[in-house]
């Protein structure tokens, strides 16, 4: 489900590096409790696709990736949120749950949030620079940011091929969701920036549920899923586990990353978690 939220004048504007989340709060009137929640922005049409300016996949500072691209939302913000359900806190974090079940049960059309920006977490500590491919497993939501990195790191294939652009030749998607239904809130803007790069940008979208079934278990995942190759960077979005951290057999983000590492050759520095 998609939230839209207006600032409190049409030009206020907010900026947020690629990979940085909003983090939103709210109070419950009821029992007058705080909720707080981090999301990542989505735009839903292509007013960022040619907004995005420097970015830099060839840099490495303090052990960190460096990204200096930018995406801004003027007016207004929109986030979208998974369906409510008994894993919801589960899948995405007790505080973040709460507050989108406040947001279905409790909050009414006019009412007002707090937001400021939250952490940046795209964070790459591989050796090897510059990065030229980037490969994705993305659960549910978890597509809002490589959205956004699609924009900013993939040249459209008109862009002209010069050394000030991006280093990176090459992206593709495995994204995987419980229903058919919840494609559909993104179809159609993964279907524009696909349009203008289909040469570099690879997406598989496959049904399945992660709770019960690893991605070695589906073999249209494995297929989907490139050998690691020097200069590509895996980036795993959507896979919080927040409640099963005691239970190394269904922590869906740890197994990945073993599964990663075991069956496609990634070293682990060479893996980020958005």
């Amino acid at each position: 489900r998609k939230y839209t939220f207006c600032f409190p004048k049409p030009n206020h504007s907010m900026k947020l590096k690629i990979g940085q989340v909003l983090s939103l709060s709210c109070l419950k009137e009821e029992d007058d409790t705080i909720m707080n929640g981090e999301f990542h922005v989505y735009y839903d049409d292509d007013q960022n696709d040619d907004d995005t300016t420097e970015t830099s996949m060839q840099e490495k500072s303090s052990s960190s990736f460096i990204s200096r691209g930018e995406a801004s939302s003027v007016g207004k913000f929109s986030i979208l949120v998974p369906s409510l359900s008994d894993h919801l806190e589960e899948d995405i974090g007790t505080d973040t749950a709460k507050l989108i079940r406040c947001l279905e049960n409790d909050l009414e059309v006019g009412d007002e949030l707090a937001l400021q920006p939250g952490e940046n977490k795209f964070r790459y500590d591989g050796d090897h620079f510059p990065v030229t491919d980037i490969v994705y497993i993305v659960m549910g939501t978890g597509i809002v940011p490589v959205l956004n990195q699609i924009r900013a790191f993939l040249p459209k294939d008109t862009a002209a091929n010069d050394s000030s652009s991006s280093s990176v030749r090459g992206m593709s998607i495995v994204w995987i969701c419980e229903n058919k239904s919840d494609f559909d809130n993104i179809d159609e803007t993964l279907k524009k920036l696909h349009s203008t790069r289909k040469s570099k940008l690879t997406v598989h979208c496959i049904i399945d549920n992660m709770r019960y079934n690893t991605l070695a278990d589906n073999t249209k995942i494995d297929s989907g899923i490139e050998d690691y190759l020097p200069g590509t960077m895996m980036v795993l979005s959507g896979m919080k586990n927040e409640n099963d951290d005691d239970d190394e057999e269904y922590n869906i983000q740890n197994n990945a990353i073993q599964y990663l590492i075991e069956n496609h050759g990634y070293p682990e520095n060479c893996i980020c978690i958005l």
